[in-house]
């Protein structure tokens, strides 16, 4: 007995003095006590799991397996990140776009129909590597389909190591998928990278509720406080509400209700009141305002009746005229000259006050400067063309007639441009999605190079360009630089889009032409800024509702002719999708209604626009009431 007892004991002792302890990090040892679908985290032992693959040349991967790679995927021992060892990927001095390797997985059936997190550390070992010419994407292997995480670009860095975060979203009927790490674009320059503490699981998630910077905007005011001087605005969210701070002298007033609209993140009239979260005309803040010949008084900030981008101001009438009553007929209220500052807040349509939060902020600089080389003309309708290239952290400009710096991540952009024309001076404007934002951004002129500066909102995916108010040859040397602005703020993950728009114009449809309806729309609420001339903008990868009502005024059809609203997305999939569709039965002279709705994945940067079809033979038109037209957008960011 005694003899078997020492056996045990050695035996126990044996199994404790296993190398995993001695070879594994700290960090690796951590990786492994979570729940981690990635065996083979680091290739400790070896590189068992992984593989390189071949698949046909492009942005995104078939099934990122099979083929036969030309680039390589070691074990690598050599100053490794963590560990005894990592992995090696070498991309050699030649084309290797298809190409990568992968990872094949399966998950617990309680994970089926999550959201999984994933990471890695990585470096740049040698080489020169451009942002985003690795791209990490999830295979289902069991329904045959490709995922995109979110993020899902390989940046470049510097640091002796950087992490790399994503998560996606599992299937319900599937436990079966494919890590894949793919060479997306087609450049022939050599690198190494390498990478260790691969992980995926369903690692906690840190609830909370979102605080932003308090950041400037102009809102827009009734036309019964006259010429609005001395305004100063402000908002920021918190949770599901948008808190404002502002103050403004009043102009010339008039006898009407006194309204002023919202805005967040510098943008105006981009949120709309929840009314469902408070009574209608409730109290939503208070002010204080000074008439030039009297005192002090206060002013109420009431909750519009309906969902609204604006909010009302009332006052007790006692500070007016002695009574008892509220009143917000400006001209009883307030005189020309009238100082006003509020403070107010309010729930907003598809806020939450819970959301999921990261660690950290990201401090990744992303940065542009380009300068023309030559003279370049420039107008309303043409860019100008930046034609040569100083810095570009994300390789985010695209030059030539259709000059356009596109938006890697979300986020507020400084514009400053340096630039001199041959003759004139005119004014000048940085648009957005083909849109020119309010406001000029300055004149330029023969006579020197001035500089401008201004600021805007973009979405990933989102592009901006500068133009001159008419037909210009800006001059050589003429610089444009732009810049995201970052700061404190924890990134919510969770975030709805929320996008509703109305139609009130007579926009025209030609016959037998599938076309846009790109003019017209009045926004009700856009909580991202993702619809712009009939084109929504997907900010991230994920599942979208689109439903729609058009309705073709009264005329004569014919028997047999046909109308439809048909969606047509780009970017990750190029498809037409038909989500109304109607048979004239009998000719008349009638109203043609038409609505529907379909839900479709969209990738970060897919476009999904809005178009009508009809064949009756000549040009038909849609009601000019914005009650019978409108889109409305739902999703998850």
């Amino acid at each position: 007995m005694r003899n078997l007892i020492t056996l045990l004991l050695i035996l126990s002792n044996l199994i404790y003095s296993i190398p995993v302890h001695a070879q594994f990090s700290p960090q690796k040892k951590a990786l492994l006590s979570l729940t981690n679908y990635i065996k083979n985290p680091g290739a400790e032992n070896n590189k068992a799991g992984w593989a390189t693959y071949a698949d046909a040349a492009g942005t995104s991967p078939v099934d990122g397996t099979g083929g036969t790679a030309s680039s390589t995927f070691l074990r690598n021992s050599t100053t490794p990140l963590s560990g005894s060892s990592d992995f090696l990927w070498t991309h050699s001095a030649a084309n290797r776009q298809g190409e990568g390797f992968s990872y094949d997985f399966t998950i617990d059936l309680a994970d089926k129909g999550k959201v999984l997190q994933g990471s890695f550390d990585y470096k740049i070992a040698s080489g020169t590597y451009a942002d985003d010419d690795l791209r990490i994407w999830i295979y289902d292997v069991t329904n045959a389909v490709l995922i995109q995480p979110a993020p899902y670009l390989i940046k470049n860095h510097t640091l002796a190591a950087e992490r790399m975060p994503f998560e996606f979203q599992t299937a319900s009927n599937s436990v079966s998928y494919r890590l894949i790490v793919h060479v997306a674009t087609a450049t022939a320059t050599a690198y190494t990278i390498q990478l260790d503490n691969v992980s995926i699981g369903a690692n906690a998630k840190l609830y909370g509720s979102p605080v932003t910077d308090w950041v400037n905007y102009t809102p827009t005011f009734s036309a019964s406080f006259g010429t609005v001087t001395n305004i100063n605005f402000k908002s920021r969210k918190v949770g599901d509400t948008l808190e404002v701070f502002g103050y403004f002298t009043c102009g010339t007033t008039t006898a009407a209700v006194t309204t002023i609209g919202l805005g967040f993140n510098g943008v105006n009239g981009n949120v709309v009141v929840d009314t469902a979260k408070v009574a209608s005309g409730g109290l939503s803040g208070t002010g204080i305002s000074t008439k030039i010949s009297t005192t002090f008084f206060g002013v109420s900030i009431l909750a519009p009746a309906t969902n609204l981008a604006s909010f009302i101001l009332g006052v007790e009438a006692s500070g007016v005229s002695g009574g008892t009553s509220t009143t917000n007929n400006a001209s009883t209220m307030f005189s020309s000259g009238d100082y006003v500052e509020l403070k107010a807040s309010f729930p907003i349509v598809g806020w939450s006050s819970s959301a999921i939060m990261s660690n950290d902020a990201s401090t990744r600089v992303v940065a542009a400067k380009y300068y023309a080389s030559a003279n370049a003309s420039s107008g309303t309708s043409q860019p100008t063309d930046f034609n040569t290239k100083i810095i570009d952290t994300h390789g985010a400009v695209t030059t030539g007639a259709s000059w356009k710096f596109t938006a890697p991540v979300p986020g507020h952009y400084r514009i400053s441009v340096t630039a001199a024309t041959v003759a004139n001076a005119p004014d000048t404007k940085i648009y957005v999605q083909g849109s020119a934002l309010d406001g000029q951004l300055g004149t330029i002129n023969s006579t020197g190079y001035n500089s401008q500066s201004t600021i805007a909102y973009l979405n990933g995916g989102q592009y901006l360009d500068h133009r001159t108010a008419s037909n210009q040859t800006v001059l050589s040397a003429s610089v444009i630089s732009i810049e995201l602005l970052s700061g404190p703020a924890q990134i919510a993950a969770s975030e709805k889009v929320t996008v509703r728009y109305t139609n009130a114009t007579a926009f025209s449809i030609p016959t037998a032409t599938l076309t846009t309806v790109s003019s017209g729309w009045t926004k009700e609420t856009d909580s991202l800024m993702t619809f712009s001339n009939g084109v929504f903008t997907a900010p991230s990868a994920g599942t979208y509702t689109f439903s729609a009502f058009f309705l073709f005024d009264a005329a004569a059809f014919s028997a047999g002719n046909v109308a439809r609203i048909i969606l047509s997305r780009t970017g990750s999939q190029t498809t037409a999708i038909a989500i109304a569709y109607m048979t004239i039965e009998a000719t008349a002279s009638i109203y043609v209604p038409l609505s529907g709705a379909v839900t479709i994945r969209c990738l970060a940067g897919d476009t999904v626009s809005v178009g009508l079809f009809q064949n009756q033979g000549n040009a038909r038109t849609i009601i000019a009431d914005a009650i019978y037209n409108h889109i409305s957008i739902t999703g998850n960011y």
